[in-house]
């Protein structure tokens, strides 16, 4: 019996096609001297918790830092080799100011990716397969099938 449509697959951008977290850490660092300098696991959960690594935060409300996130060595390779297999799809969020900066860098650096949802949490769609650093995004009843993967730093 032969397919008659192709699997689908959501990829996440932040920390997984391009960095994000371990940059702003990077800038934090290079920016206040830290001695010694902060690591991505002192940063083990969202949002100001009154220690250093609050100095990420306004880096997410910098263009620049949205224009120039560096891609994961390997990134491009996988999504080329992932767009051959599945129709793949980004859904990704930053704030609304920045998404045509978002947009526009993926247009460039993953040119095979014809699907931009601008949601982190898959509303719109219900791939077969899902790629994030974000458990929340494999909660059930987002997918058809439970065929997902979490990537993490830790």
């Amino acid at each position: 019996m032969s397919r008659k449509y192709r699997l689908s697959t959501a990829l996440d951008v932040d920390d997984l096609l391009m960095e994000c977290t371990s940059y702003a850490i990077r800038l934090a660092n290079d920016k206040y001297k830290f001695d010694p300098p902060m690591t991505i696991y002192e940063k083990d959960r969202w949002g100001l918790v009154g220690t250093r690594a609050d100095a990420i935060y306004p880096y997410f409300s910098d263009a620049d830092f949205y224009r120039t996130q560096p891609v994961y060595k390997g990134a491009k390779e996988f999504v080329r080799k992932l767009t051959q297999m599945t129709d793949v799809y980004i859904c990704t969020a930053v704030p609304p100011e920045f998404m045509g900066i978002r947009a526009q860098r993926i247009l460039e650096e993953f040119p095979e990716i014809p699907f931009l949802i601008p949601d982190p949490y898959l509303t719109p769609v219900r791939p077969e397969s899902t790629i994030s650093d974000q458990p929340i995004s494999i909660l059930p009843g987002r997918f058809f099938v439970p065929l997902n993967a979490i990537c993490s730093r830790k």
